[in-house]
């Protein structure tokens, strides 16, 4: 099927024109794993000390073809807003456009049942990590990749339970 002028053009759903549909489909690498390169890209991994963020780390500087990729170490803590805001505004400063974004950080419940519990600390402390945390991250990194006109977000959920 080919596009010409007698192809009726397309709205999304927020009503922009995107032109004739179906589009030209764009032209690949012949490699298609040359898709994934993050050459010249820079992304900020939240969790990447250790963990499945570790592994997300090492797998993004293959992608950057390591060892020419520059990697730094911030500390945070994601339940912080403050310090969140604080973190990515340097980070941001010091290597100018982010591309890429992954909200890794989390804590899983390892407390036994929840009904159990008598001390709700535990609970907001799992709460601050893995939600409150994911939103200071996505809202001030929002910010930035709206201002770029571009940008990555991943958020990583893994839910494991378990019974004894």
């Amino acid at each position: 099927m080919t596009v010409d002028e007698n192809t009726p053009a397309a709205t999304s759903y927020c009503n922009k024109d995107i032109g004739n549909l179906p589009a030209q489909f764009p032209s690949l690498s012949p490699n298609v794993l040359d898709l994934f390169l993050l050459t010249g890209k820079s992304a900020v991994i939240t969790g990447g000390a250790r963990g499945i963020g570790y592994v997300i780390s090492e797998a993004y500087c293959q992608a950057a073809q390591f060892p020419k990729t520059n990697i730094t170490y911030n500390h945070c803590d994601v339940r912080k807003s403050d310090e969140v805001a604080k973190v990515i505004g340097e980070i941001h400063q010091n290597f100018g456009e982010i591309d890429i974004f992954v909200a890794n950080a989390g804590i899983a419940w390892t407390d036994g049942p929840l009904i159990d519990q008598d001390n709700d600390d535990l609970w907001h402390n799992v709460v601050n990590v893995d939600l409150n945390g994911v939103y200071y991250c996505a809202k001030n990194i929002g910010r930035i990749f709206r201002d770029q006109g571009k940008g990555s977000l991943g958020y990583d959920c893994f839910n494991v339970c378990s019974y004894r």
